[in-house]
C-alpha cells in the first residue's frame, strides 16, 4: 500500500467514522466489516480500528510484536478498540508489556472465532497490560479502622479521582505468614488531605506501620475472542497472559493455551470480570494456575472451563498490597485429567478445581464442577464460602479445609460415578475422607460444615487433625459402600490429635450408611481417638460447650473406682454418647474386672448436672440395679444391690454393664 502507515491511519479513521453511521467498511483485503458485527460491547471505546491496516504478516512465523504495539498505541490515542482477523495467526516473538491508561479494547473481528496469537516461551511473561504509575508517593497521618472509606494523606498531589489506591503496610497480615496488609482501592473523591475511598478499608492500620501510599492512573483492558498459545522450546514456565493494576477490566472468551506457569495472572486489580474463557495446560507442578489472582479487590470468576490444569483459580495475595478479597468463582468447570510438566500424572500432586491460598479473604466459590481432580476444592484465608458445587469422578479428597478460619462448606456433593459390577478401580484414586480439616486452621474462629452429601468415602466422612475452631457439623450424608471396599469400621467424624478441651463443637443430624461392606458396630460413630498421650481422656470435651450425636464414649471416658484403683480388664467400645439440645443420653454395654471388690465409676463420661438416679442391669444377673450421677462433676457411679446404691461389685470377676441412662444438662 503506497502512502506508508500515515494514510492507512488516516483511512482506518475515516473507516470508524462511517462505521458508527451504520455504513460498510472495506480493508486493505477488500473484505467488509458490517457494523452490526463490531458494536462497542460494552468494551467503553468510540469506535473500531482493523488489525489489518497496520500490515502484519499474521504467518505465525514472522514477528509482529511491532505491528501490535503500534496499533495498540494509535487505539488507545483515539479511544478506539482493535479487530483482529481470526483466519491468521500471529507472532509475538517480542515480549510485550503495554503500559498504558484509559482503555484498551481487542478483540475478533468474528464473534466466536478467536483470534490467534503466538507467545515465546523465552520469558515468564511475555504478554502483560500494565496501569500507568501515578506519581503519589505518600504516608497516612492518622490511623486506619477496619471499614473506614476516608484516608488522610499527607499529600494528595498528583492523585486524581478514579486512580487505584495501593496502601502498603509493614505489617503481617495476621491469618497467612509471608502476606502484609494492604489495600487496593479506588479514588472516589479528594478533598484537601482527605481521600474517600469506593470500598471500605478491609484492614487497620496505624501511621507508624505504613510502608507508603502510591497510586495508579485508571487502565481497563478488554479482551474478546482471543486465543493466546505458547510456543514450547523447552520446559520453560510462562504466565500467557498478566494484568497488572487494571481496573474494571473483562476478558471474555478467551482461550489460553500450554503457559504451564499459569494461564493468566492478575495482579493487584480491581473489580475485573474473567468469564467463558479456556484454559489449557498449565501444568507446572506447584503452579499450574489457569486463572491466578495475586491480591485485589473484586474479581469475577465465572463460567469458565480448564483442561489438564493444575489449578483452574488460585485466589491468593500480593506482596505488597495483602491478600485477593470480596470476589467469587461460580459455575466454572475444572476437567483434572492431564500431566505435569514433569510428566507425571497430576493425580499424583495436589491439583484443585478452584483453591484460595492463606491471602485470600471474603471468597465466595459456588455452583463449580470439579471433574477428575485430585482434590476438588482446597479452603486456606478468612471468611470462605464454599457452596453448592459437585466433585465428579476420581478424586482423592473431595474438600480440604487446610488453613485459616471462619469457612463455610454448604450443600456440596461428590458422586464418585463408580458402578457396582463396573471392575476394579484403584482405591487410592477415590476419597479415604470426604472433608479434612487439617491441623494448620487457626485456632481462633469458626467453621460451618452443613448439608453436603458423598456417595462413596472409605474411611472417614470428615477428618479433623488437631482442629480447636468452633465447629458445627450438621446434615452431612456419607456412602461407605461402593464398587472400593469401605474401611473396616469407618467412621463418621474422626476428631484426631486432641492437645485442649474440645470447646464449641456441634456434631448432629448427618446420615450414614452402616449396613456398608466393612463397616462394622461402630461405622458411622464420631470419635475423639489419638489424643496426646499427656492428656488427660476424662476431659477432652469442654461439655458445656459441646453437642454430640454418636460418639463413642471410649473416648471421653474411663473406668475407675471410687477407691482410685485401676481396672485389670475394661472394655467400652459398645458404650455411645449422645448430646443434643441439652438432653446427654449414655447407651450401650460395657464391661471390666478389679482385683478386688470395689464400687465402679466412669469418670469424665458425662457434663455435670444435679444427682440423678438410674437403673441398669449386668449380663451377669438378674433384676435392675441401681447408679447415679454425682452432683457437678457428672461422675457415675453403679451400686450392686437392687434398690440401692454404692455396694461394691465382687474382686477378680468381670462383669458387663447394660446402660440406658438418660437427662438434661443446664
Amino acid at each position: 500500500m503506497k502512502g506508508g502507515i500515515r494514510q492507512w491511519m488516516l483511512f482506518g479513521l475515516l473507516a470508524v467514522s462511517l462505521a458508527g453511521r451504520g455504513q460498510t467498511v472495506r480493508t486493505s483485503e477488500d473484505r467488509t466489516i458490517a457494523s452490526d458485527t463490531v458494536d462497542q460491547s460494552g468494551m467503553d471505546v468510540s469506535g473500531w480500528m482493523d488489525f489489518t491496516w497496520f500490515q502484519p504478516k499474521g504467518d505465525g512465523l514472522t514477528d509482529d510484536t511491532p505491528k501490535l504495539l503500534q496499533a495498540l498505541t494509535l487505539c488507545r490515542a483515539r479511544n478506539l478498540g482493535l479487530l483482529v482477523d481470526p483466519a491468521k495467526t500471529y507472532l509475538l516473538r517480542t515480549p510485550v508489556d503495554f503500559q498504558f491508561t484509559g482503555t484498551v479494547a481487542v478483540k475478533s473481528r468474528r464473534p466466536g472465532k478467536p483470534a490467534v496469537f503466538l507467545l515465546p516461551d523465552t520469558q515468564q511473561v511475555p504478554f502483560q497490560f500494565t496501569a500507568g504509575a501515578g506519581s503519589l508517593n505518600t504516608r497516612i497521618t492518622r490511623d486506619v479502622a477496619a471499614g473506614d472509606r476516608t484516608v488522610s494523606l499527607a499529600s494528595t498531589a498528583g492523585l486524581n479521582v478514579g486512580d487505584l489506591l495501593l496502601i502498603q503496610s509493614t505489617a503481617d497480615w495476621p491469618i497467612e505468614t509471608g502476606t502484609k496488609k494492604g489495600e487496593f482501592n479506588v479514588v472516589e473523591a479528594i478533598s484537601g488531605p482527605t481521600v474517600t475511598l469506593k470500598q471500605p478499608c478491609q484492614d487497620a492500620y496505624t501511621v507508624s506501620e505504613i510502608k507508603s501510599v502510591t497510586s495508579y492512573r485508571p487502565a481497563r483492558l478488554f479482551l474478546q475472542d482471543i486465543e493466546l498459545s505458547v510456543r514450547k522450546t523447552g520446559n520453560r514456565p510462562v504466565v500467557g497472559l498478566s494484568l497488572r493494576y487494571l481496573q474494571y477490566s473483562i476478558i471474555n472468551r478467551v482461550t489460553i493455551r500450554h503457559a504451564q506457569y499459569a494461564s493468566s495472572q492478575f495482579y493487584g486489580c480491581y473489580d475485573t470480570e474473567i468469564a467463558y474463557c479456556v484454559f489449557e495446560k498449565a501444568n507446572e507442578e506447584g503452579q499450574g494456575y489457569g486463572i491466578a489472582t495475586v491480591g485485589g479487590l473484586l474479581y469475577n470468576v465465572h463460567d469458565n472451563r480448564s483442561f489438564g490444569c493444575r489449578k483452574l483459580c488460585d485466589f491468593s495475595s500480593s506482596g505488597i498490597g495483602g491478600p485477593t478479597r470480596l470476589s467469587r468463582a461460580t459455575g466454572n468447570v475444572a476437567v483434572g485429567e492431564g500431566e505435569t510438566n514433569l510428566g507425571n500424572d497430576l493425580f499424583t500432586i495436589q491439583s484443585f478445581c478452584i483453591a484460595t491460598h492463606g491471602g485470600a479473604e471474603g471468597i465466595l466459590i459456588q455452583g463449580n464442577t470439579a471433574t477428575n481432580c485430585q482434590t476438588g476444592f482446597q479452603l486456606r484465608g478468612k471468611d470462605i464460602t464454599l457452596n453448592g458445587n459437585l466433585i465428579l469422578g476420581k478424586c482423592q479428597l473431595p474438600i480440604s479445609l487446610s488453613g485459616g478460619q471462619n469457612h463455610v462448606v454448604t450443600n456440596n456433593a461428590y458422586h464418585s460415578l463408580l458402578k457396582a459390577g463396573g471392575g476394579s478401580p484403584d482405591p487410592a484414586s477415590y476419597p479415604g475422607a470426604g472433608i479434612e480439616l487439617a491441623g494448620t486452621l487457626l485456632p481462633a474462629g469458626y467453621l460451618t460444615i452443613k448439608g453436603n452429601s458423598f456417595d462413596y468415602v472409605r474411611n472417614y466422612g470428615i477428618y479433623a487433625d488437631h482442629v480447636r475452631q468452633r465447629c458445627v457439623i450438621q446434615h452431612n450424608h456419607f456412602e461407605f459402600a461402593g464398587p472400593v471396599r469401605a474401611a473396616n469400621n469407618p467412621v463418621l467424624v474422626l476428631w484426631d490429635g486432641v492437645r485442649a478441651p474440645v470447646s464449641g463443637l456441634r456434631v448432629r443430624d448427618n446420615t450414614f450408611n452402616p449396613s456398608a461392606e466393612g463397616a462394622g458396630p461402630g461405622s458411622g460413630l464420631m470419635t475423639l481417638v489419638r489424643n496426646a498421650s499427656a492428656y488427660p481422656t476424662g476431659a477432652l470435651l469442654d461439655w458445656a460447650a459441646c453437642d454430640v450425636q454418636g460418639l463413642r464414649a471410649a473416648d471421653v471416658l474411663t473406668v475407675g473406682s471410687e477407691t482410685g484403683e485401676t481396672p485389670t480388664q475394661v472394655s467400652l467400645e459398645k458404650l455411645y454418647i449422645d448430646q443434643k439440645d441439652h438432653v446427654f443420653s449414655l447407651t450401650g454395654e460395657f464391661s471390666f474386672r478389679f482385683r478386688t471388690a470395689v464400687r465402679p465409676v466412669l469418670i469424665g463420661a458425662a457434663p455435670p448436672a444435679s444427682p440423678v438416679q438410674f437403673g441398669f442391669g449386668t449380663t451377669e444377673s438378674d433384676g435392675l440395679l441401681v447408679g447415679k450421677v454425682a452432683a457437678g462433676a457428672g461422675q457415675i457411679g453403679f451400686g450392686a444391690q437392687t434398690g440401692s446404691f454404692g455396694g461394691t461389685f465382687n474382686g477378680d470377676s468381670r462383669y458387663t454393664f447394660v446402660v440406658d441412662i438418660r437427662y438434661r444438662t443446664p
